[in-house]
Order: structure tokens, then C-alpha cells, then sequence
């Protein structure tokens, strides 16, 4: 898995960097197969923290605002994980279902 992070408009601290790459790499916890992480940083009007994950042929994409990097790190890795479950529950799930 390649996690590559780039800061727009913005220098992340050690600190930031080392958060951003830990929950990157925790999306490997959920589901297998995940090729490629891009974290990019903003801060033009306020902190903002988006993931790009590339999974299986999909882009599952969250991006959040937030007073600070950490706490736009936190959300956006959450959101990531609520949409790889929900990719994971939508592979496993039969493709055709029985009509009654």
C-alpha cells in the first residue's frame, strides 16, 4: 500500500504527519486489497483533511473541515472507515437475491 501526503497552502507539523500516515495505513484493518492512499491537507480558509483510498477498482473519497489538522485527521479517517465497511458489506452481499 502506497500513502502518499501532500499539504496545500500549509506545512504539517511532525507530529501531524506521523497521525495522518498511522490512520492511513490503520484502512489496511478493514479491508484487504487497498492499493493507494492520498492525504491532502489545505488550510486556504480553515484545516481541512481529505483521504483518497483505492480499493478494488473503487475511490472511496472523504474530505473534512475543522479548527485543526488533528481533529480534520480524525474525522475524515472516520468517515473513510464507515465507507469502506459499508464497500465491504456491498462485495460480500450476494449479487442476486431470491425473489419471492
Amino acid at each position: 500500500m502506497d500513502v502518499h501526503l501532500t499539504a496545500r497552502h500549509c506545512k504539517l507539523q511532525p507530529e501531524e504527519q506521523a497521525a495522518a500516515r498511522t490512520a492511513a495505513l490503520g484502512f489496511a484493518k478493514y479491508i484487504d486489497g487497498i492499493t493507494r492512499v492520498d492525504g491532502i491537507f489545505d488550510a486556504t480558509t480553515s484545516k481541512s483533511c481529505e483521504y483518497a483510498v483505492r480499493v478494488h477498482g473503487h475511490v472511496i473519497v472523504a474530505r473534512n473541515e475543522a479548527e485543526g489538522f488533528d481533529k480534520a485527521i480524525h474525522d475524515a479517517a472516520h468517515s473513510v472507515i464507515r465507507q469502506i465497511r459499508k464497500l465491504k458489506t456491498r462485495m460480500s452481499a450476494p449479487r442476486h437475491a431470491a425473489r419471492a
